[in-house]
């Protein structure tokens, strides 16, 4: 790909991702250039980067809402479709709108399943904090103490090896650990993740 250095506008990306909006029929859009849709505990997006060589790029991803600011399954498309130039746009859409339809997961014409979702996530974590934060918070979600709790030891244990040196953001997932643990143990999960996933939602302002 040929680089510019001409930034398309805000307004020019919104153009071209409503080109695709036949892909989301049961989707919302945000003024934000993304296309979303909620499933219980699952956030699942779809936007548009604006990236320096003058193209878009199309991005996918999930949030998940009853562990504040996680995000899981963060893809782009393959090389072939990854960043489309304006001069490109009009002979290669049908291709990228293709690909994002196979390639994106959860599958973008498929309803939200958070069990399903939940099982992406499980195959595709890694042993780092934000995974373990995400997936104790969607397991105790869907009701599975059993493997929520296994993700809060890791969880825990990551955040142990950093304990002189805990970011705002670390102490927050420390906090968030502690909660959900002690609501596990205390039957309270449905109060604290409900309220939790209210906060969410108000936070992201639909």
């Amino acid at each position: 790909m040929k680089l510019s250095n001409t930034r398309l506008t805000d307004k020019q990306v919104t153009e071209y991702a409503m080109t695709y909006s036949d892909l989301f029929t049961e989707w919302s859009f945000s003024d934000s250039l993304h296309f979303f849709r909620v499933s219980g505990a699952v956030f699942q997006q779809v936007w548009f980067e604006n990236v320096s060589s003058g193209a878009y790029r199309p991005a996918s991803g999930l949030r998940i809402l009853v562990a504040p600011e996680s995000k899981m399954l963060h893809q782009f498309l393959d090389s072939k479709n990854r960043e489309i130039l304006p001069r490109e746009h009009s002979g290669v859409s049908l291709r990228v709108a293709q690909a994002m339809n196979e390639q994106f997961i959860p599958e973008i014409r498929k309803p939200l399943d958070p069990l399903e979702a939940c099982e992406f996530c499980e195959n595709t974590a890694a042993h780092r904090i934000n995974d373990a934060h995400a997936m104790s918070g969607l397991y105790a979600y869907l009701g599975n103490d059993e493997k929520a709790s296994e993700w809060l030891d890791m969880l825990d244990s990551l955040l142990l090896t950093r304990i002189n040196d805990l970011m705002e953001w670390e102490r927050n997932r420390m906090e968030y650990g502690s909660r959900l643990r002690e609501c596990l143990k205390m039957n309270g999960t449905k109060d604290f993740l409900d309220a939790t996933l209210s906060q969410e939602l108000c936070r992201l302002s639909f």
